[in-house]
Order: C-alpha cells, then structure tokens, then sequence
C-alpha cells in the first residue's frame, strides 16, 4: 500500500506534515481499538519518515541509477512528479548511500 494514502498526505508532504499526519492518524487508530490500522499506519510512517527512507522509496530499484548528483536529482523530480525541496539535501543523501 502507499504510505502517502494510508497518512493522507501527498508525496511531496513536508516533514512536519508527516510527522503531524502519523500523529493525528494513531490518536483515532489506537492499537487498544484498531490494532491493523494502527499497524498499518505505523508502518507507513516509518517508511517515509525521514529523507533517505523517501529517496531509497523512490529510488526502490535493485540497481543504481547511473549519472551525475544533478542527473539523479533530475531522476528522482520525475519519478516523484515534483522538484526536490533541497537539492543539496537530496546530493548529500545520495552520497551517503553510495
């Protein structure tokens, strides 16, 4: 399933609104009353919680993407349907999973 449904957010949701959706979201589904919703909702937000969790979602291929910093960043704005919000977060990320 996708996370970005599963909180209600869109994928180009800043950090804040994650965290504030993953909130909101186990205050009602509460693993006492609901605990497959909260599972499910914990689960998405665990997997696009931070920066590297959405860069390895979108990037999700067994094999690197070859090219240049700009040439990923450019790869990752069409595969996400929006530019980067920090170019120079996401060319650090990558250089940290290389």
């Amino acid at each position: 399933m996708d996370p970005y449904l599963i909180l209600g957010i869109p994928p180009d949701a800043s950090d804040e609104a994650i965290r504030t959706a993953y909130l909101a979201a186990i205050r009602v589904h509460t693993p006492d009353h609901s605990p497959e919703r909260f599972a499910q909702i914990s689960k998405a937000y665990e997997a696009i919680k931070s920066d590297e969790q959405r860069l390895e979602r979108l990037l999700g291929q067994p094999e690197p993407i070859e090219g240049t910093p700009g040439q990923l960043l450019l790869h990752l704005a069409q595969l996400s349907g929006s530019q980067p919000r920090s170019a120079e977060k996401l060319t650090n990320l990558l250089r940290t999973l290389a």
